[in-house]
């Protein structure tokens, strides 16, 4: 619900009595006074409100005589709440006090004077159209309407995936378009590249046709890349070009997915999956459906629990069982190289997936005590700085006393200096490393001695590492194979539209 405001405006009683007597003896003074009141016009006074006014039907009134008040709210905004002297008036149709006029979105309320009133109002600019996301359900509600009041009457379901995957395989094709980035830009090409082979694959698993309706490129008439302005165009021409031929929507990053919503006459049961994982309140809100999101707590907790198992010599030194939620790929565990996949997430793993929720870590009393030596090449880079905290936050928690080092982001031999001379003047059990220059691997590892454990983080060549051959020296990246992931999302998407998940 958008901000609310409250307004409220008062019926001011002002009177004014001199008493220049003294109470007669038959005891009628009380009547009197009554009677006064009774014959007085009490003024109206009417703060300025926000949001909205009030008109009232008359300057002054006497006690007992009919007053009505119109209250008109700005554009865009109902009534929510109306009372008089802490009376709550029930806002709704049934109130014959409160009249509401359809075509001048105003209201009328009736009522007679009385000293000292006090009406107060509350304005709410609700709107229809807003989405909620039942997950208990898996249904997204992508209209939700509201009477004149505000109040909320219906909420309309989109299609479930079942259901729309079924009517979109009517004619015997899946037809897609893919927003791409940038001509010739590396991930640009491997998400497009990997999104196609899983298209084709799925198609022919299930038996209908693949139909690449358009690579829409998302650049400017300035020739900036990555437009999200392009985007949304890309779609609105696409609707009215391909009408029901357009079934799904598959966008190079998360920017470009929430721009291709925002074509005005897209079907919103339509599937649109991006890239980047940085969108989750957008998935739920129902502006896209899936995504591909870097698994920080996971890369983390795996670098933690990996450098315990170098420490204590366990063997195998990580395994399935590693406590985080992507899987891992051993294709290199014999090298030392060990990969984490993207995390591929549906609207309806956003609960159990949480990116930025921390795994379940405990003491290891095997570790408890031991020194640890964390470096991370840059204060600056986000991804870094969000890998190292969460890092930290694991080695703290398994027990590890930990000492930390962070780069500038810019000088590589200044950062090997302070990692030399801090590694010199302590006994560390492990060295769990973050060098600044990927090629200059060789020479930080030169630092220390070869039996000390060491585990490398996210800024690893992959190719390179596997022919060092250092016994005691591991490495945790993520996986290079992006097109891989960005086929994976598709075939998420694919399975949890038939029912496999």
């Amino acid at each position: 619900m958008k901000n609310k405001f409250i307004s409220f405006f008062s019926i001011s009683l002002v009177t004014s009595f001199l008493l220049t007597s003294c109470f007669s003896s038959n005891g009628n003074h009380n009547n009197e006074y009554e009677d006064e009141d009774e014959n007085k016009n009490f003024g109206i006074n009417v703060e300025d409100l926000t949001n909205g006014y009030v008109i009232p039907s008359a300057a002054s009134a006497k006690i007992g005589e009919s007053i009505s008040f119109k209250i008109v709210p700005n554009d865009g905004y109902y009534l929510t709440s109306f009372s008089l002297d802490n009376n709550l008036t029930t806002i709704s149709y049934e109130d014959k006090n409160l009249v509401f006029d359809n075509l001048s979105k105003t209201y009328t309320y009736n009522t007679t004077m009385e000293k000292e009133i006090n009406v107060f109002a509350s304005f709410d600019n609700k709107e229809s159209g807003n989405t909620f996301y039942d997950k208990d359900n898996d249904i997204l509600y992508t209209t939700i309407k509201v009477d004149p009041y505000g109040n909320e009457i219906e909420k309309i379901p989109e299609i479930n995936a079942n259901d729309y995957l079924k009517e979109a395989l009517n004619d015997g094709e899946l037809g897609y378009i893919i927003l791409k980035g940038q001509e010739e830009h590396y991930d640009a090409n491997l998400r497009t590249k990997g999104a196609i082979d899983a298209i084709n694959e799925i198609a022919k698993e299930g038996n209908f046709k693949s139909n690449l309706l358009k690579i829409g490129l998302c650049v400017d008439d300035n020739g900036i890349p990555w437009s999200d302005k392009v985007a949304t165009e890309i779609i609105h021409n696409a609707v009215i070009k391909y009408e029901n031929k357009l079934d799904l929507i598959i966008a190079n990053n998360d920017s470009l997915a929430i721009a291709a919503s925002k074509a005005d006459n897209l079907n919103p049961s339509i599937p649109i999956l991006g890239f980047d994982g940085i969108a989750f309140n957008e998935m739920l809100g129902g502006e896209f459906d899936g995504t591909v999101a870097f698994p920080f707590e996971d890369q983390a907790l795996l670098t933690a629990v990996l450098v315990g198992n170098l420490i204590t010599d366990k063997k195998p030194v990580v395994d399935v069982f590693y406590g985080g939620k992507v899987p891992l790929d051993f294709t290199y565990l014999d090298k030392n190289l060990i990969l984490t996949d993207y995390a591929t997430v549906l609207r309806k793993d956003i609960e159990d997936y949480d990116i930025d929720a921390k795994r379940k870590v405990e003491v290891n009393n095997e570790v408890k005590g031991k020194k640890i030596l964390l470096t991370s090449y840059s204060s600056f880079d986000s991804i870094a700085q969000r890998l190292f905290k969460s890092l930290l936050y694991y080695l703290e928690k398994i027990g590890y006393t930990v000492d930390t080092i962070v780069g500038d982001g810019n000088n590589d031999q200044a950062f090997m200096n302070s990692i030399k001379e801090k590694y010199n003047e302590n006994n560390y059990d492990a060295i769990i490393l973050n060098p600044l220059y990927i090629g200059s691997l060789k020479d930080y590892l030169a630092i220390f001695n070869e039996t000390i454990p060491i585990v490398v983080y996210n800024r690893v060549n992959n190719n390179e590492f596997v022919t060092l051959n250092r016994e005691n020296v591991y490495a945790v990246n993520i996986t290079l194979d992006i097109s891989k992931n960005a086929g994976n999302i598709v075939k998420k998407w694919y399975n949890h539209s038939i029912g496999l998940d």
